[in-house]
């Protein structure tokens, strides 16, 4: 099962599992908590045990590039962001090229290789 999609709101999970994966961009609106219980053929457990919501938020800020590469329609040069102040939850950072026409992103451009590395400064 899966919470994604809107009004589903509970999942059903085989016995000798002790995980349930919930999809990333899954929306909780003003639920506060996950509940869990046993069932059987005969009944529901009639006090779950409970976790609390937390929703991780990670973004940079304060980003700034300076172009040395001084051809046209050529960039090179130093980008520079603020990590996040938790980022504990983040694995990488993906730059993109993009063009932006009355404050709307337009497509992603291709510019940058998928196997493009930025060395840490």
């Amino acid at each position: 099962g899966s919470f994604a999609a809107g009004a589903r709101r509970s999942l059903s999970v085989v016995v000798g599992s002790n995980k349930a994966s919930i999809p990333p961009e899954t929306t909780f609106g003003f639920h506060t908590h996950l509940l869990v219980y046993t069932m059987s053929q005969l009944f529901e457990q009639s006090t779950p045990a409970v976790a609390l919501l937390t929703d991780s938020i990670a973004s940079v800020s304060n980003v700034s590039f300076i172009d040395y590469d001084l051809d046209v329609g050529e960039l090179g040069g130093i980008l520079a962001w603020e990590s996040p102040e938790d980022d504990s939850q983040v694995t990488h950072y993906v730059v993109y090229l993009v063009e932006i026409i009355n404050g709307v992103s337009g497509n992603l451009s291709s510019s940058l290789a998928d196997d493009t590395t930025f060395a840490a400064d």
